[in-house]
């Protein structure tokens, strides 16, 4: 499979979440952030919590040999993508600038503008000549997050305000992924009250829970089935771990 041009013009990530991906693991990524808009899962221009759970079982379901993990993949692309995408929306409404639906790419209309917006943001020289068939995708997933000012802006108030949403974009993600944690730990701590209500021995109970609480799917299973049907889950658990 290709690399993905569209995440060439990024910013560089640490040694940790540098990837390259490719076009399709990026369409997969886009196609997910779309649904998760279509579903409403994106309210005040924030992705509620547990969409990056979410976004981690589509590329199970859709790419499932890609490796991809919401931390630090996924959380690391939709940062670099939402800040080229505020870079071009910033751009192309600058006087001097535009557009081109056709190229999906930014028109320079003055090259003293252009020369003008590099020396305030360096990091703008590789959108010259680049096209970003994506664009239109992004807006639909970050668009609404970018308020619409003037557009005569000063390049350097347009370049603050990125950093100013990236740094947003950072909180927000670090608070989802604690939001997440917590309810975890909530719920690691309901599966010892659930078994307890249940006809085990001690030592039966203890080994269950000690499993239970190691997947997080086998956690959402557990609380997710009632009655008979969670009885047959705890039961196959138990034939498991015999036969282990």
């Amino acid at each position: 499979m290709e690399d993905s041009d569209f995440s060439q013009t990024q910013g560089r990530g640490t040694k940790r979440d540098r990837r390259v991906w490719t076009i399709d693991e990026e369409n997969a990524l886009l196609d997910g952030l779309e649904e998760l808009v279509a579903r409403g899962m994106k309210a005040d221009n924030h992705f509620k919590s547990g969409y990056m759970i979410m976004l981690e079982k589509w590329f199970e379901e859709k790419l499932p040999s890609s490796g991809i993990k919401g931390n630090p993949h996924i959380e690391s692309k939709m940062r670099n993508l939402k800040k080229l995408y505020n870079q071009i929306y910033d751009l192309k409404d600058q006087s001097g600038f535009g557009w081109d639906h056709e190229k999906h790419s930014v028109d320079i209309h003055s090259e003293d503008s252009w020369q003008k917006y590099c020396k305030a943001y360096p990091g703008a020289a590789s959108l010259r000549g680049k096209s970003f068939p994506q664009y239109d995708r992004l807006a639909t997933v970050f668009g609404k997050d970018r308020a619409k000012g003037n557009l005569s802006e000063d390049p350097l108030e347009a370049h603050a305000a990125v950093d100013n949403e990236e740094a947003n974009e950072r909180m927000e993600m670090i608070t989802s992924r604690i939001g997440h944690a917590k309810d975890l730990d909530d719920d690691k701590r309901k599966i010892n009250e659930e078994l307890l209500k249940m006809s085990l021995d001690t030592m039966d109970r203890i080994k269950l829970c000690r499993k239970i609480v190691k997947d997080p799917e086998n956690i959402h299973l557990f609380l997710g089935f009632q009655g008979d049907d969670r009885k047959a889950f705890v039961d196959m658990l138990l034939q498991e771990m015999i036969e282990e």
